[in-house]
């Protein structure tokens, strides 16, 4: 039961680590900051394919640009989340959201569909970003939050690691952006399910020891 499932003995750390919430837990965290660094950090080689006429200010004012719905949404979203308490439809959502913006990147033929895209994933991930950690805090017992946080952080910067060379073997391989921006397309599309479907243990939030 759930119940039982959340109770663990604090110092036994591969108990924790092998829990399928913590596991469940770094996988949605790997897809979910892999999806956002394999376009970020593509987004000014694919405006250069794009049109190779753009300057160097120019490609550096477009990558930036959808960081300000980024950082709105962050806050905003995360905000919402707080005051209804609610962490995992937040979650789901705003994956779905980032899926969407993949979409249109993928299938983007000229850097203006590209930045609609850009705008779209970055708002959707800016918002997963500000809720992502309350799902975590949410669903881990007190007894695994720090073992668990660090399970899933470190998964989560491998997956960054990873999407970015995929993004870029797949782009060399093939000469397009297209097969690559839908891979992260897939990943936001597994991240965005698993984060909606599986049934996350829901419990009161601590504030005061999420203060502490």
């Amino acid at each position: 039961s759930q119940a039982g499932a959340s109770h663990f003995p604090a110092g036994n750390v591969l108990s924790q680590l092998t829990d399928s919430r913590v596991v469940l837990l770094s996988v949605l965290y790997f897809l979910f900051l892999g999806s956002f660094t394999g376009v970020v950090l593509w987004a000014p080689t694919i405006l250069l394919f794009l049109d190779g006429e753009l300057s160097n200010s120019a490609i550096g004012w477009l990558s930036g640009l959808p960081y300000i719905p980024f950082a709105v949404a962050m806050i905003w979203w995360g905000r919402h989340s707080d005051q209804t308490g609610e962490r995992q439809l937040h979650v789901a959502a705003a994956l779905a959201v980032s899926l969407v913006g993949s979409l249109i990147c993928a299938f983007s033929g000229t850097v203006f569909l590209f930045m609609i895209g850009a705008l779209v994933v970055m708002t959707g991930l800016g918002a997963g970003l500000g809720t992502f950690w309350g799902l975590v805090t949410s669903t881990l017992h007190s007894s695994q939050t720090a073992v668990g946080i660090a399970a899933v952080n470190s998964l989560g910067a491998l997956g960054a690691f990873s999407a970015t060379y995929i993004v870029g073997e797949l782009f060399e391989r093939s000469g397009s952006y297209f097969l690559a921006l839908l891979t992260m397309a897939l990943f936001g599309l597994v991240a965005s399910l698993l984060a909606g479907l599986y049934p996350w243990t829901r419990k009161p939030l601590d504030l005061s020891a999420q203060d502490a």
